[in-house]
């Protein structure tokens, strides 16, 4: 099959406007800019999400709550309790697959139906506060609904006030 010097610059252009339109695409579908990166190629934090309470919460920031009540608030007159059950770190095992920064999950039980979708909620408790939540159908066991929010961030040095690791040495930066 032969193919005419024109069909192949009707082919290239349609290849190359397709290929722009994809890699145009794949900026706006993470919601961000592709010229706002950190030095590292990451997508910068947000400034509004500093103000976020849960941007500052760690794993174990959860720790101590193990086994106490959280409230979600589903439509206008359901209030759901939680009890926060498990915290558990979730980076690879070896030393060698992990990237900087921390990746925990949070496993809730419940008595109630949230929702049958996955979504963020609000969520209260008495000594962390009003926060927002991604939680997800983690299954029954025992009569109890089960729900799991994942956490994982990649970059903590970035945050306000952490302190950044010397990328010769490894070590803090003083």
């Amino acid at each position: 099959m032969s193919l005419s010097r024109r069909g192949f610059l009707q082919s290239a252009f349609v290849s190359a406007v397709a290929v722009g339109m994809f890699s145009q695409s794949a900026v706006s579908a993470f919601g961000q800019k592709s010229e706002i990166k950190d030095s590292k190629g990451y997508f910068q934090v947000p400034p509004q999400a500093y103000g976020e309470r849960f941007f500052h919460f760690t794993q174990t920031t959860f720790e101590p709550y193990l086994q106490s009540e959280f409230r979600v608030t589903v439509g206008p007159y359901k209030v759901v309790k939680l009890t926060l059950v498990r915290v558990e770190d979730q980076r690879p095992r070896k030393e060698s697959q992990r990237s900087e920064g921390e990746c925990f999950s949070l496993l809730f039980k419940a008595d109630d139906k949230l929702s049958d979708l996955q979504q963020t909620y609000v969520i209260q408790h008495e000594a962390l506060g009003k926060f927002s939540l991604f939680l997800v159908d983690a299954g029954e066991k025992d009569g109890h609904l089960h729900y799991l929010a994942v956490i994982n961030r990649m970059q903590p040095s970035e945050r306000p006030g952490a302190k950044s690791k010397n990328e010769r040495t490894g070590k803090p930066d003083m």
